[in-house]
Order: structure tokens, then C-alpha cells, then sequence
């Protein structure tokens, strides 16, 4: 599998503009979730790198569920 490609992207938000990202792996082009301010752009790039596990994730499982394993959560039990 070729390494992923990072795409930083823009938007002009009145006196400032907000950065997010892409991912592209093998042809596929991966958005991610959130928009940040430009000091915080590295957070985008992870963003959309999360996304892209999550989708691999779900398209790599023959049931399209999770792979086994503990999950915790916080709270009552």
C-alpha cells in the first residue's frame, strides 16, 4: 500500500481563516471532521488520519463491525 497524502485545506471565516484536511489513500479521499485554527493545523492532519482508520477499519472486517477486544467506559457499570 503507497503512504497516505495529506492535503491541508482552507476557509476564509470573516477576519480569519479555519484549516482542516484530507487523506487520500489508494484513490480514496478522506475528510476530516472538524475545522481548526492555523496554529493547531497538525490536529487536522491527525483528524483525518483517524477517520481513515476508522473507515479501513470497518471496510478491512468481514461483518463491517469492530475487531474484538475490552471496551471501558466511564461511568456506572
Amino acid at each position: 500500500m503507497p503512504p497516505p497524502i495529506f492535503n491541508i485545506v482552507s476557509d476564509r471565516r470573516g477576519g480569519r481563516t479555519a484549516w482542516s484536511s484530507t487523506v487520500t489513500i489508494e484513490g480514496q479521499s478522506i475528510q476530516a471532521r472538524y475545522w481548526y485554527d492555523g496554529q493547531y493545523v497538525h490536529n487536522a492532519k491527525e483528524d483525518a488520519a483517524e477517520v481513515a482508520l476508522q473507515q479501513l477499519r470497518v471496510i478491512a472486517s468481514p461483518t463491517g463491525s469492530r475487531p474484538n477486544g475490552r471496551h471501558y467506559s466511564i461511568g456506572s457499570n
